[in-house]
């Protein structure tokens, strides 16, 4: 069933709760505005579950904050999946998908991904040869493997927007069919999670490292299926676990079976999938004293690749700015001790921070603010309560978010 981008409802960026207060998953829902304010960290079970059940329509984010933390976004119409797909790592996720389903669309993947996976997808079916039941498949297969991570996390942070669709072709996929048959894996992942978090993270080889029998072991397993460098070769070049189960011709269990007993044996390690010698993550600094602004700005940003360093304190900004020089900065006008205008003034006469970007945050919409902050040097002027989209673009036009997709 084919369905239509014309019926999914203007979107509504979730509002995250006060840190005081709790919201129920569970909490009974009657109208569009009602829909659950987020915890800061929730079961992704029933957060689906939640917007399911009321028959949505938007973009559902959820994934792990910190540090290498992967973010998976579902887009959801009239509470039916249209496609599950990951923030970073596209490239990897649909070579290996394209490996081991589909090998004849291989050779025309480039070597680096411009759009989504599911673009490519769509301009393959549009352009070079791809049957509509073989798109279908390869979605669903790619949404699977993305529930199946959402799935096997312990917690995660989420975020809800109304509307935020697909282009052309969106195809309506059951939530139950692709969980069930994915139930096996799912309990694999949960397992390995506190070893093995994420298949998005990268695999690095430790120097000198002790090898134990079962290392040994899963050493030789690997070796004997590649015809090329040795795995502790392949280890060094920093690969995900879907390019090195590319490499190794293996399911992306068999291969996280495979490296259990070498990271446990600290034979390799992982790290996150941004890699801090070739993309460096742009910082951006949020000054405002609301734990509810901070959380919101720290899961919409770092969803998409930034870094994000929380300042509460309006006194202390200068001081913490010029630890770490940011690449932008958020400023909320309305706090205490300080407010953002005075707060942007001495910011424009710091000799490190004249130059850096700012966007003002405020409630205030009037032309007479506007003007000020301008005339104090702030760059731009966003409007609370602001759409995600909205302040992704926003920042965008100042910092390159350049990521390895």
């Amino acid at each position: 069933m084919i369905a239509s981008s014309s019926n999914l409802s203007p979107y509504m960026a979730l509002p995250l709760p006060d840190s005081s207060v709790t919201y129920p998953v569970k909490r009974a829902l009657t109208e569009r505005a009602e829909l659950p304010r987020p915890a800061v960290m929730s079961s992704p079970v029933k957060v689906l579950q939640n917007v399911l059940n009321k028959k949505v329509s938007g973009r559902l984010t959820l994934g792990e904050s910190g540090e290498g933390g992967a973010f998976w976004r579902l887009h959801i119409g009239q509470g039916q999946l249209h496609y599950a797909g990951s923030v970073l790592g596209a490239h990897d996720r649909l070579r290996y998908l394209l490996h081991h389903y589909c090998s004849d669309l291989l050779p025309q993947l480039p070597d680096r991904l411009e759009q989504s996976e599911y673009d490519w997808l769509q301009k393959a079916w549009q352009e070079r040869g791809l049957s509509f039941n073989q798109l279908r498949s390869l979605l669903q297969y790619l949404s699977q493997d993305a529930l199946i991570q959402i799935l096997s996390l312990p917690e995660a942070s989420f975020q809800f927007d109304r509307n935020i669709g697909l282009s052309s072709i969106l195809l309506s996929m059951s939530f139950k069919d692709l969980i069930h048959s994915g139930v096996k894996s799912i309990k694999t992942w949960q397992r390995l999670h506190s070893v093995l978090p994420s298949p998005l993270q990268r695999v690095h080889f430790i120097q000198d490292s002790v090898l134990s029998r079962p290392a040994v072991d899963a050493l030789q397993k690997l070796k004997t299926r590649s015809n090329q460098a040795s795995p502790q070769t392949i280890f060094a070049q920093g690969r995900s676990l879907y390019d090195l189960a590319v490499t190794f011709n293996m399911k992306l269990v068999t291969l996280a079976h495979t490296l259990y007993p070498l990271l446990q044996g600290g034979v390799i390690e992982l790290r996150p999938y941004l890699r801090s010698g070739e993309t460096q993550r742009p910082i951006v600094a949020c000054i405002d004293d609301s734990a509810t602004v901070q959380r919101s700005v720290k899961l919409i940003l770092e969803s998409v690749g930034y870094r994000v360093n929380s300042i509460t304190q309006p006194l202390t900004a200068l001081s913490s700015l010029g630890r770490e020089v940011p690449d932008l900065i958020l400023l909320d006008i309305n706090m205490p001790d300080m407010d953002g205008y005075s707060l942007c003034r001495l910011l424009r006469q710091c000799s490190a921070l004249k130059e850096v970007p700012i966007i003002m945050l405020t409630g205030r919409d009037a032309i007479l603010d506007k003007v000020r902050a301008k005339l104090l040097g702030a760059s731009e002027y966003l409007t609370k309560p602001f759409e995600p989209q909205v302040l992704i673009d926003m920042i965008s036009g100042y910092v390159s978010l350049e990521i390895v997709a």
